[in-house]
């Protein structure tokens, strides 16, 4: 009698805390909508960081050129700022979000407004410097050419704003078909990024050697000395990005 009068006790506790546990659960499930919802709100004002935003991705910058791409860590950072990690995920979902930010702030401090022609200027002229800005800017920051692979534009404004500025330009001030203006811009911003990538995690020619590892080796024997002496004129070159662009660009002339 006494033990089932404890086991019916035991049981009633049982049950309180299982519905203790569930109205707990909601509400947290309640409150994280509503901080969602406020956080989404807070990004879809045009798309631009909130000040606290600004300074998580300031500080992703400096991390990133401390310690390259492949070790940043939302971890890693929020300890940069004596941040809890959980506060970082309110401010962005995940580290793809975040690098979407960091490669906007990358190329805004290059471009802050859109380049114009200069006076008499061809339009070959004009459009090479502008690439070799965006390789520079991708430069200033290392792996900057990794984290701008892959940019969402919706986050990545500026990267949006630069491809739409190239081809109306290309086509409204210099006459150029929208057609080959259409390929020409895609296909020369890739190549920036993919060389830009290669640049910064490729190992050179001269490591490649110190290892006993040459270029030429892989090609038939007549070829070989005609193959080291390129490769040779390669590492040697630096316009050699200028030289690829140019074969890109005199399809197009």
């Amino acid at each position: 009698m006494r033990e089932d009068r404890r086991s019916r006790q035991l049981a009633r506790i049982e049950e309180m805390r299982r519905r203790s546990e569930e109205r707990l659960q909601a509400q947290l499930t309640r409150i994280d909508k509503r901080y969602d919802h406020a956080r989404r709100r807070i990004m879809a004002n045009g798309g631009y960081p909130s000040d606290d935003q600004q300074r998580i991705i300031s500080a992703a910058l400096e991390l990133l050129n401390e310690v390259g791409l492949e070790e940043l860590s939302l971890r890693k950072l929020a300890g940069k700022l004596n941040m809890k990690a959980p506060a970082l995920y309110w401010h962005f979902e995940n580290k793809r979000v975040l690098m979407d930010y960091m490669a906007e702030e990358i190329l805004h401090e290059k471009f802050p407004d859109m380049p114009e022609p200069g006076d008499g200027q061809s339009w070959q002229e004009w459009f090479v410097s502008v690439i070799k800005d965006v390789r520079a800017a991708l430069l200033t920051y290392r792996d900057g050419g990794l984290v701008a692979a892959g940019v969402n534009p919706q986050r990545a404004k500026t990267y949006a704003r630069l491809g739409a500025h190239l081809l109306t330009v290309l086509c409204t001030h210099y006459g150029m078909d929208f057609s080959e203006a259409g390929t020409l811009v895609p296909t020369t911003l890739l190549y920036t990024y993919g060389s830009v990538i290669e640049e910064q995690n490729s190992p050179s020619l001269e490591d490649l050697q110190k290892t006993g590892l040459s270029v030429e080796n892989y090609f038939p024997q007549d070829m070989r000395r005609r193959i080291a002496e390129v490769t040779k004129g390669l590492t040697q070159t630096p316009d050699f990005f200028e030289q690829a662009l140019e074969l890109i660009i005199r399809g197009v002339a």
